[in-house]
């Protein structure tokens, strides 16, 4: 049945353990919606039904997935469920009266529930059973431990720790023996009509796992240590700061290692005469674990700040960050990347940093004038996402072969030059039990790397600098007196700087310029010898960049 309904409730919890001493506080809620999908089978109560799609045919593509391939597709999915949790606990301790402790633990778990490979078009409709749908799963586990610490009326130091889990996956609602498969609902083989795609307007019904959820999922490891000690000296407050992060990063992405089968018509699906076979896999060791990004990256931070009160009315502020990244992991080296631009993939952004000095004043020039300025180098953050891909997308770590279904005399389009094609052919689209993959399927898999030799690599310039901009900031507040008009009119005006010094951007080496465009712009195509369009997408640096802000006010 198609539904709508919607729950949340949650509570609160806290008081003393120990008193005026060790304090707690519990805090959790849970949502609970299901939501009714807009499209399914006509005279089903959808309210975008597919266009020549019927409950009859849904019936009779599950009866013989069931019958003839022990698979149960689930039928229609109906609803979108969604579920979130979270629970929050804090434990704050008066140590004495010159150390504060606390420690914070949050949990957060959800899921949502996705329909796949449906479509209302007119001349390419498909319905996704419940089986190709999927549940989207996140959990969230973090705790966060400070302790602030007064160790006498001029010296203070604050310690904070933290740590999180992040677990993402993508699960399919189908049992993973087998992968994404596609019926036509043509009852039999059009005469005339293409081998491997379904005849205009009739509906495809698609069971198995999505093919982008075969191997997806996404774990994350984060730790963090600070230290902050601050030192009043006089007309000086001096603060000191250490810190270190690691990073550890499990990112899985195969698509179709489960394999994807077409079926031209439910005859071909009782027969088990599959039309086409899509498989991707890790190689040689047909793992998909093997084709993840799987490493750890560090980082390091120093900063020493000198707040002067230099005046009365003057106060200086100087200071000197310094970050470092580190990671003993590199991405496996493709001697075809390096043949073709004369340098390694292998690069990251160990070893790299970036120094920072900072200077800023405050001057309060009269009782209604103050101005403010500064000047340094900012730098922070780190283009995780694209450290990911250049351990992924090396070009070597995965193959995929695509196996056609033609009128050859081999039987598909494998090339007639590997060895034993007309048995693989049969061994791909004949009598399939989509279960499993003959040994000629694997090895034409493991075995056909030549197409590595153009694979598409992610990889990062080996004298990429850290991003980092140069910002400067002037402002002035006037509060002026008007006579007749009042006091307490407040004037001021900001002017703001940022000069780029390195930022990231991103190329195709693939990509050379042959020519110029009738505006004046070059013109590329593939480098000399590529073929196809693949690329090798290089992260580097490009220094360009201004920006000048002015900003008046009043009130």
């Amino acid at each position: 049945n198609l539904t709508l309904k919607s729950k949340q409730y949650g509570g609160i919890l806290s008081g003393p353990i120990v008193k005026d001493k060790l304090f707690f506080m519990v805090a959790y809620e849970r949502t609970e919606e299901s939501l009714p999908f807009d499209s399914g089978p006509a005279g089903q109560g959808f309210a975008a039904p597919i266009p020549g799609l019927t409950q009859a045919q849904v019936d009779q593509v599950s009866s013989i997935a069931r019958t003839n391939y022990s698979y149960d597709t689930l039928g229609v999915i109906r609803n979108a469920d969604e579920t979130d949790e979270k629970l929050a606990v804090k434990l704050d301790w008066n140590v004495t009266d010159d150390h504060r402790a606390s420690f914070t633990y949050l949990r957060s778990v959800g899921n949502n529930s996705f329909q796949r490979n449906t479509s209302t078009s007119l001349t390419s409709p498909s319905i996704g059973l419940f089986s190709t749908g999927y549940q989207l799963t996140e959990e969230v586990n973090s705790g966060v431990f400070q302790l602030n610490s007064s160790w006498s009326d001029n010296f203070s130091t604050e310690f904070r720790a933290r740590y999180s889990d992040y677990n993402r996956g993508q699960i399919p609602f189908g049992a993973k023996t087998l992968g994404q498969i596609s019926v036509c609902a043509d009852p039999t083989n059009p005469v005339g009509g293409s081998l491997t795609g379904c005849t205009t307007g009739v509906p495809r019904v698609i069971f198995g796992p999505d093919q982008f959820r075969h191997a997806n999922q996404l774990n994350t490891e984060n730790l963090g240590v600070e230290f902050k000690a601050t030192l009043d000296a006089g007309a000086h407050s001096i603060k000191f700061l250490a810190g270190y992060t690691d990073l550890s990063t499990f990112n899985l992405f195969v698509a179709n290692s489960l394999g994807v089968y077409y079926f031209d018509s439910i005859a071909d699906f009782q027969a088990r005469r599959a039309s086409s076979l899509t498989l991707q896999n890790a190689v040689p060791s047909l793992d998909p674990n093997d084709g993840a990004a799987n490493f750890a990256a560090q980082t390091y931070t120093f900063g020493i700040q000198d707040d002067w009160q230099a005046t009365d009315d003057l106060t200086i502020t100087m200071g000197l960050r310094y970050d470092l990244l580190g990671s003993s992991d590199r991405p496996p080296l493709n001697p075809n990347f390096v043949a073709r631009h004369g340098f390694s993939n292998r690069e990251t952004f160990a070893g790299k940093g970036v120094l920072q000095p900072r200077f800023g004043f405050a001057w309060n020039a009269t009782d209604r004038l103050i101005v403010r300025g500064g000047v340094g180098v900012f730098a922070g953050g780190s283009p995780n996402v694209f450290l990911s891909n250049s351990y992924s997308n090396t070009g070597q770590l995965t193959n995929q072969i695509n196996i056609l279904r033609n009128t050859s005399a081999a039987g598909c389009d494998v090339p007639v030059t590997v060895p034993n094609a007309a048995q693989i052919c049969n061994d791909a689209l004949v009598n399939v039990p989509l279960t499993s993959f003959a040994p000629s399927v694997t090895s034409f898999l493991t075995g056909n790397t030549a197409a590595l030799a153009a694979a598409p690599v992610n990889a990062i310039d080996p004298n990429l600098k850290l991003a980092s901009q140069l910002r400067a900031t002037l402002s002035v507040d006037y509060e002026a007196d008007l006579g007749p008009l009042g006091d307490g009119w407040m004037f001021g005006a900001n002017v703001l700087y940022g000069n780029v010094l390195h930022s990231y951007s991103w190329t195709d080496l693939r990509s050379v310029p042959i020519g110029t465009l009738p505006d004046g712009r070059l013109r590329y195509n593939v480098q000399a010898g590529s073929t196809g369009n693949n690329q090798d997408l290089l992260m580097t640096n490009d220094t360009r960049g201004r920006s000048y802000i002015g900003v008046v006010r009043f009130e």
